[in-house]
């Protein structure tokens, strides 16, 4: 009964680790075990809080960062060059704004993980889920691998002359809007 309610309690946690904190009561296990399984998910929803409340001030920031078309015009790039570079040096600055608070995030998922397969000897293999997500520790700490790394091929067919050009954009190098900007070059 204590693994199922480790187990809804860490679905709920990785779901919404606000709401999670209310609700599940903070009683301390008696077994020692059980006890390191509590501290373990503790330390996860906490970083898990941390992780989205950066979340929030990375997208508040995107939204407040608003590069000059003029920036980018004076480089001479086709608009697939605009897309390929824009899409990329969003994402970087992105992961850069929340690269502390997600790894340490990260960290204490995989903490919990291993704490809880030492405990009770396996791990629940659903991915992390509610009614409307499911998602695995991978995916909670790189979003989608492969489309990043696209991003990231994409971007090196450009010259090195034109990355480095455009990675001398202080703007570039915090969450900017990239939308706004794109919508710009696209006719």
């Amino acid at each position: 009964m204590r693994l199922l309610t480790t187990i809804t309690t860490f679905t709920l946690a990785v779901v919404a680790p606000a709401a999670c904190a209310e609700t599940v009561p903070d009683a301390v296990p008696k077994n020692p075990k059980a006890q390191l399984v509590e501290l373990a998910r503790k330390n996860m929803i906490a970083a898990m809080d941390a992780a989205n409340k950066q979340g929030h001030y990375c997208l508040d920031l995107e939204s407040a960062t608003i590069v000059k078309p003029t920036v980018i015009e004076k480089f001479k790039l086709t608009v697939g060059e605009i897309k390929i570079a824009l899409n990329y040096l969003r994402t970087k600055a992105e992961d850069t704004c929340m690269s502390t608070t997600l790894n340490e995030a990260t960290v204490q998922i995989l903490m919990f993980k291993t704490i809880e397969f030492e405990t009770y000897g396996h791990n629940d293999p659903a991915p992390f889920t509610n009614s409307k997500d499911q998602f695995t520790a991978p995916e909670f700490c790189c979003g989608s691998a492969q489309l990043r790394l696209k991003a990231q091929l994409n971007y090196l067919s450009l010259s090195a002359d034109k990355r480095s050009a455009l990675e001398a954009i202080p703007e570039l190098q915090k969450p900017f809007n990239a939308f706004e900007l794109l919508a710009h070059f696209n006719p």
